[in-house]
C-alpha cells in the first residue's frame, strides 16, 4: 500500500515541476504574489466605493496641478480646436449630386444656434465653448450630463442645460420591478437600457441625509462617458490612474522647495563642545538673520554650519520617469505634457505626433457618435417644427439626417515635406483630393466652390494670369529634404 503511495506522488511531483507555463496552475508563485491584494472586480462595488472620492481628487487636481491643466488644456486645443467641430450637410438627389441650396440652409440654422443666446439655456456659452466645457468634464469626473430643455421661447425651440454630475448620486440603488430599478441615481428596464435618472436637488446635492430626488425621462438627457468595461453604468475620471504618480510628484517637489528655501536662509547650530551642565540653553543670545556676521558665540559652543546640498541632480531624472508614465497614462506623449523639446529631432517628434493624433481622433469620433449626432437629431427634429431652417421641411427630415461632422486637423512640422507627400501620392493614383481636404479638416464641396468664385471673379477683375499656379514641386529641394530627414533619424 505504501509503494503504490509513492508511485502515485511521482506524476504530481513531474507535473509540479515539468515546465515554466504549468506554475500559474501550481502554489509556487503564492510566496511571490502574497502582498497583491485584490477587492471586488464588479464595476458597480468599484463605482460605489471609489467614484465620489475619485472625482474629488480629480477635480482637486484640475484646480493645483500644472500638468493636469495643461493635459486640459490639450483635449480642448486638438480635440475640439478653436472653431468647434463643424456640421457638413450631404442631402443629395438620386443621382448623388449634393442640394447646395437645402445643405447651406441646415449648416446656416446650426450656426445661428450655436450662439449663446440659443444654444445654452442660462445664455452664458456658445457652442463651441459648451464643447470644450463638456469634454474637460468627461475628463475631470469620468462623464458629463447635458439636459435638452424644450423652450418655446427659443425660435429653435430647443436648449442646453449642463448638469453637476454630483447631483447623480453614486449610492442611489433601488429595485421598481422585475423589469426595472435604479442603480447609481439611473433607472434601467431589464435589457439594461436607460429609462429615467434621478437628480438631487440643487441645495441636497452635497450628500445630506433626507435626500430628495427629481426624476427625469432619458429622452431628455444625454449622459456622456466612456465605457471601458461592460455592464458600466457610470463613468470615471480620465486621470484616474494618473493620480497617484501627480501626488507623489507634487510631495516631492513640495519637499524640494522646503529643502530648498531652508537652506538658502543659511541655517546653523551650536554644538556644545563639551559635558557642561552649568552652561544652560536660554543663557545663549538669539542670533538674527540679519546680524549673521555679528553673531556672539556662547563659551564651550562652536558654530557649525547647515548646508544642505539637496536639490540637485537627481530632480530632473526623477521628474521625467514620474511625467512619463502620467502621460503613458493619459495617452499623450511625454513632451507635449511637459512642454520639453529637449533631445526631440524631427523624426521623433514626426512618430510622437503621429501617435498622440491618433489618440485624439478617437475621442473626436467617440465624441461625434456619442454627443454631437444625437444632439442633432433632435435638435433638427424641433427646429423643422418650430420652421428654423428655410427650404426645408418637416417631410425632408430623414433626407437631413445626412450629415458629417468634421473635426479639426493639425499642420505637421515640416508642412513642405507633406505638401509634398500629398502631391506624389495624388500623382500616383494612391488618394484623392477630397481625402487631402479632408484631412486638412476642411470640406471638399466647400473649398471647391471657393475655388470656383475665385475664378469667375479673377476672370472679371481680368487676372487670368493667376488662375494656373506656378508648380511648387522642386525635385533638387526634395532631395535636400529627404537628406535632411535622414540627417535626423
Amino acid at each position: 500500500m505504501a509503494k503504490k503511495q509513492r508511485i502515485a506522488k511521482k506524476p504530481q511531483q513531474i507535473t509540479s515541476r515539468s515546465g515554466y507555463h504549468k506554475r500559474y496552475l501550481t502554489s509556487e508563485w503564492e510566496s511571490f504574489l502574497n502582498g497583491w491584494f485584490v477587492s471586488d472586480s464588479s464595476i458597480d462595488s468599484v463605482l460605489a466605493k471609489y467614484h465620489t472620492k475619485t472625482v474629488r481628487r480629480s477635480r482637486e487636481q484640475h484646480r493645483k496641478n500644472d500638468y493636469v491643466k495643461r493635459y486640459f488644456q490639450l483635449l480642448q486645443t486638438n480635440v475640439i480646436g478653436p472653431d468647434g467641430i463643424v456640421l457638413h450637410a450631404l442631402i443629395a438627389d438620386k443621382k448623388g449630386k449634393r442640394k447646395t441650396k437645402k445643405n447651406e440652409s441646415i449648416e446656416r440654422a446650426w450656426r445661428k444656434w450655436m450662439r449663446k443666446s440659443y444654444c445654452d439655456i442660462q445664455g452664458k456659452l456658445d457652442f463651441v465653448q459648451m464643447q470644450q466645457v463638456i469634454l474637460t468634464t468627461v475628463a475631470q469626473d469620468g462623464e458629463a450630463i447635458i439636459r435638452l430643455i424644450r423652450d418655446k421661447e427659443n425660435p429653435f425651440g430647443i436648449a442646453l442645460q449642463l448638469i453637476n454630475t454630483e447631483r447623480l448620486d453614486v449610492d442611489y440603488n433601488k429595485r421598481l420591478s422585475d423589469k426595472s430599478q435604479i442603480k447609481n441615481s439611473i433607472e434601467f428596464n431589464q435589457y439594461g437600457k436607460p429609462i429615467a435618472y434621478y437628480f438631487l436637488n440643487q441645495e441636497e446635492s452635497t450628500g445630506q441625509n433626507g435626500k430628495k430626488y427629481q426624476r427625469v425621462k432619458a429622452d431628455e438627457i444625454i449622459h456622456l462617458y466612456r465605457t471601458d468595461f461592460a455592464g458600466q453604468n457610470r463613468g470615471m475620471p480620465w486621470i484616474a490612474t494618473a493620480l497617484f504618480r501627480m501626488r507623489m510628484l507634487d510631495d516631492y517637489h513640495d519637499a524640494a522647495i522646503g529643502n530648498a528655501n531652508v537652506t538658502a536662509k543659511k541655517i546653523f547650530v551650536f554644538k556644545k563642545k563639551f559635558n557642561d551642565n552649568q552652561v544652560n540653553a536660554k543663557d545663549i543670545p538669539p542670533v538674527q538673520e540679519e546680524s549673521i556676521g555679528h553673531m556672539v558665540i556662547p563659551d564651550n559652543y562652536e558654530f557649525t554650519p547647515f548646508d544642505s546640498q539637496y536639490p540637485n541632480g537627481e530632480i530632473e531624472p526623477f521628474t521625467k520617469a514620474i511625467l512619463r508614465g502620467i502621460a503613458s497614462g493619459l495617452g499623450i506623449s511625454y513632451h507635449s505634457l511637459a512642454s520639453d523639446l529637449t533631445s526631440v529631432n524631427y523624426s521623433s517628434l514626426r512618430q510622437g505626433a503621429i501617435d498622440e493624433r491618433d489618440t485624439y481622433r478617437t475621442i473626436q469620433n467617440w465624441f461625434i457618435n456619442a454627443f454631437l449626432i444625437p444632439l442633432y437629431e433632435k435638435w433638427l427634429e424641433s427646429a423643422l417644427l418650430f420652421e428654423a431652417v428655410q427650404n426645408l421641411t418637416l417631410s425632408e427630415y430623414e433626407q437631413a439626417l445626412c450629415v458629417r461632422f468634421q473635426a479639426r486637423r493639425w499642420q505637421w512640422v515640416d508642412p513642405a515635406k507633406e505638401m509634398t507627400a500629398y502631391e506624389k501620392k495624388l500623382n500616383l493614383g494612391v488618394t484623392t483630393r477630397d481625402d487631402i481636404i479632408r484631412e486638412l479638416g476642411r470640406d471638399p464641396e466647400h473649398v471647391f466652390n471657393q475655388l470656383q468664385h475665385e475664378n469667375e471673379q479673377l476672370t472679371e477683375y481680368g487676372l487670368t494670369s493667376l488662375l494656373s499656379p506656378s508648380p511648387t514641386t522642386n525635385p533638387a529641394k526634395d532631395v535636400i529634404n529627404d537628406d535632411e530627414t535622414k540627417r535626423d533619424t
